[in-house]
């Protein structure tokens, strides 16, 4: 493969990994008002109420902002991945578990605005307490993405060491 357009789409993957991170702080906190976080003791009511006809609209466009954002983040992992063949010498374990790692990255930034969004969809035409647990499930899922996002991390710290 021509090297001017392995650089080139490199290149291109390490900004994805910057667009990712902006997509996802605009479309989540500013636009969508994720920020200052929900207290876990948050009310249905409290829950309802961030769920309502003032913020729709922002947390509608912020969370689909936030799901472009995970779609973004595919070019960043396989340049990653590209990065720690190169150190491997080859497609090795590390190298798998980098793309295996990052597209599940990709798929839980997906997922838990998937969850908040259903919550936004019509949130009048359903029990306050349905809206809170939908709430709850996007957070959880959020929150817990990390045990499957760490090995990413891990991966290119063993590859950076063993260069």
């Amino acid at each position: 493969m021509n090297e001017s357009l392995i650089r080139k789409t490199n290149l291109f993957g390490a900004w994805c990994g910057v667009f990712y991170c902006v997509m996802l702080l605009i479309g989540w906190w500013v636009v969508g008002g994720y920020f200052p976080l929900h207290e876990p003791s948050a009310s249905a009511a409290e829950i309802g109420a961030f769920y309502g006809p003032e913020n729709i609209t922002g947390i509608r466009a912020g969370l689909v902002m936030v799901m472009w954002g995970a779609a973004i983040f595919l070019p960043f992992t396989v340049t990653m991945a590209d990065y720690v063949a190169r150190i491997e010498g080859r497609s090795g374990p590390l190298t798998r578990l980098m793309t295996l790692s990052g597209y599940s990255n990709a798929l839980l930034t997906f997922l838990p605005p998937l969850f908040w969004l259903v919550a936004a969809f019509r949130p009048d035409a359903r029990a306050v307490e349905l809206t809170w647990l939908l709430n709850d499930i996007g957070w959880l899922m959020f929150i817990g993405a990390i045990a499957l996002v760490m090995p990413m991390f891990l991966v290119l710290g063993v590859a950076i060491l063993n260069d």
